[in-house]
């Protein structure tokens, strides 16, 4: 003869399948088909998915520290210099204002200025993007769901920078 034990969940007259396992400590209680989620309760499975999001979220932080420190390589950081070279080459050339047959120099050097910083920014901003999508893919091998956890959160920031709000 088996006993049924009632879901405990308010309201709910369907039987209990199993004990919940519990998360971190035993919950001991018996929930039905509708109120578990594996071995695992509602309130169990949420207290997992907090915990777990809130690990992912502090790897994500780490992972974004490196990415842009390992992003600051050789060719980003020459290119940049150039480009500030390039710029004060046509400062130079404002203040001192001796030749007018310079000024093909001053508009290369003030256009390869404003392209080399814009350039070593927007590779640097890859660099950072390529390396964390790589270690997030490595790091959703031990963890999984992470990489899932990144893509929202890129979406996120996405959709948070692409909202142009303008004043009146």
């Amino acid at each position: 003869m088996s006993a049924q034990v009632s879901c405990p969940v308010f309201r709910c007259s369907k039987t209990s399948i199993s004990p919940c396992t519990g998360h971190r400590r035993t919950c001991e209680q018996y929930y039905c088909l509708s109120h578990s989620k594996g071995t695992l309760c509602d309130r169990c499975e949420r207290l997992k998915l907090s915990e777990m999001e809130s690990s992912y979220r502090v790897m994500l932080r780490d992972l974004e520290r490196r990415a842009y420190s390992s992003s600051r390589t050789v060719g980003v950081s020459v290119l940049f210099l150039i480009s500030l070279v390039l710029l004060g080459v046509a400062l130079v050339w404002v203040v001192r204002r001796d030749n007018q047959s310079s000024i093909p120099v001053f508009v290369f050097s003030l256009g390869g200025g404003f392209l080399g910083v814009f350039g070593s920014l927007l590779w640097y901003v890859t660099k950072a993007r390529e390396y964390m999508r790589a270690k997030s893919v490595e790091l959703d091998l031990r963890y999984p769901g992470f990489f899932d956890y990144c893509q929202q959160w890129q979406a996120k920031i996405d959709k948070i920078t692409s909202k142009r709000t303008y004043l009146p």
